[in-house]
């Protein structure tokens, strides 16, 4: 749909990349910890949180009209998308993902992380093979890891080194890449074909 969501302390914008201009803004009443649309159904997810509370909006992606709102009896955060399964990711309280149906917004199912891999920093979905890649900085490795997750088996199939404290990561649908950065500032670029 070319448009760019944007959050601030006080509210949520869609932009327009064509004309560069507003499409609407909305107020959020929290601080939102993660945006992630849905482009097949023109909706967009929007996880807030607030005083140990964590909700999980349902914007259209169009006007801006709130569609669904869902109190969180987990801890949400680290929203990603993953398109060839058509879910949403959410880490619950860093040791569960809880699988969100994009088409009817229903929860259908959840990918245990393991109890004591605790810790995950950051995530990426890979739409192009089905996985999930989670940082975890204060991994069991000594110098933490990525791990990667068979989102079709939903179970974590392995676990990538070589990154000091990988604090954030991307995906490259283009090249088949995933981008690690590390907490001295160091880039990891891993082969997702190869694992």
């Amino acid at each position: 749909h070319n448009r760019l969501y944007y959050t601030h302390w006080s509210g949520i914008e869609a932009l327009d990349c064509t004309s560069d201009t507003v499409v609407w803004s909305e107020y959020l009443w929290a601080r939102a910890i993660g945006v992630v649309p849905i482009p097949a159904y023109d909706k967009l997810h929007v996880v807030l949180f607030a005083l140990a509370s964590s909700y999980d909006y349902l914007f259209d992606g169009a006007t801006g009209k709130t569609l669904n709102e869902r109190y969180c009896d987990y801890d949400p955060y680290i929203p990603a998308f993953c398109r060839p399964a058509n879910k949403l990711l959410l880490v619950a309280d860093d040791k569960d993902v809880i699988l969100i149906d994009g088409e009817n917004d229903s929860i259908c199912g959840q990918i245990p992380l393991s109890m004591n891999r605790i810790g995950i920093h950051a995530m990426c979905a890979d739409s192009l093979n089905n996985r999930l890649y989670f940082c975890n900085p204060r991994g069991e490795a000594p110098m933490g890891y990525v791990g990667v997750v068979d989102c079709t088996s939903k179970k974590v199939r392995s676990y990538l080194t070589g990154v000091q404290y990988p604090s954030s990561l991307t995906y490259d649908p283009d090249n088949n890449e995933l981008y690690v950065c590390g907490r001295d500032s160091s880039i990891v670029i891993y082969d997702c074909a190869a694992d």
